[in-house]
């Protein structure tokens, strides 16, 4: 191995520990590493296109699909947006809440995708959730993004997000 394969690598592992022992870092270093769809679109929950233009959104979008926002927070917005919306019409339990995020019929895993947001909440699949569960609902929006991302969510965006929800 090259001394320049020897530095990368200890770079590489340095950052590693770095992330590890701090879940609170820089946004731009995470969005720069992780590339998946949803930190490219600045969409942590991988909204689809529904015809409308929501606030902080970027249009057009240049992965049609999928909604793409002008940072993590608007994404997150959009998130609660529709985390209100599930509630308001009685979508308020995680079973429900991701039954209808990712539905079966989207080639989803539902029944795992539950399982996975219920572990990372602590919260019981038929527990019912309200708008006043402040903590709960950004605990949800981070498991949904982690869920989808394969990345924990950074909560300095959740709580940019929620700023950007309840201002709006």
């Amino acid at each position: 191995m090259s001394k320049k394969m020897v530095i990368v690598l200890v770079i590489i592992v340095v950052i590693g520990i770095y992330v590890w022992q701090h879940k609170e870092i820089n946004a731009q270093v995470v969005n720069a590493i992780v590339r998946t769809r949803g930190y490219q679109n600045n969409n942590p929950g991988n909204i689809k296109q529904d015809g409308q233009t929501w606030i902080g959104e970027v249009s057009p979008s240049t992965d049609p699909p999928f909604k793409q926002f002008k940072d993590m927070g608007w994404g997150y917005r959009a998130m609660f947006v529709n985390l209100r919306g599930y509630l308001r019409n009685g979508i308020n339990t995680i079973n429900n809440i991701v039954a209808t995020w990712a539905p079966p019929s989207d080639n989803n895993d539902t029944y795992a995708y539950i399982s996975a947001v219920s572990k990372d909440t602590e919260v019981d699949p038929d527990e019912i959730i309200t708008l006043q569960n402040v903590d709960v609902l950004k605990s949800i929006a981070a498991a949904i993004s982690k869920h989808e991302n394969g990345v924990d969510a950074i909560p300095s965006q959740i709580d940019d997000g929620w700023v950007k929800f309840q201002n709006s």
